[in-house]
């Protein structure tokens, strides 16, 4: 018996085609601000590097650092010594390539907790505020 409705076939087909518009109008969009806007959705800001920055000194110090960290410890990561044990590759500039950015994590342990700060340094372009060229050696 039928009674003009839906059938299961036509129901899925539907549902395939409002999916497949959702997603298609979802590119589209995201697209047109891209072009909009002059954004690049695959470079990297310099927040991006200092937080790639941070999660290297983690590694850096679960794996290569030569003490575990007590409360009240304070030590310092050169970018430098990250990429020398191949924990990052060399960081350029994304605002300019033939720039090579240097930098360093400050890592320490207060009240069971540790502690990281990244500072980068890519030319004249970036410098994290708070930066200190001594402990980027």
């Amino acid at each position: 018996m039928n009674n003009g409705g839906w059938g299961l076939k036509s129901a899925i087909f539907f549902i395939i085609v409002m999916c497949l518009s959702i997603l298609v109008t979802m590119i589209m969009y995201n697209r047109t601000i891209t072009s909009l806007f002059g954004a690049d959705p695959n470079s990297l800001t310099y927040g991006d590097i200092e937080d790639e920055l941070l999660h290297a000194a983690r590694n850096y110090t679960n794996n290569f650092y030569y003490k575990v960290l007590e409360d009240g410890d304070n030590d310092y990561v050169t970018v430098k010594s990250l990429e020398q044990n191949k924990i990052i590759n060399t960081i350029k500039d994304p605002r300019n390539k033939d720039i090579t950015c240097t930098g360093y994590v400050n890592f320490y342990r207060q009240n069971g907790q540790n502690y990281y700060a990244p500072y980068l340094k890519c030319g004249n372009n970036y410098q994290t505020l708070g930066y200190r060229a001594e402990y980027d050696a």
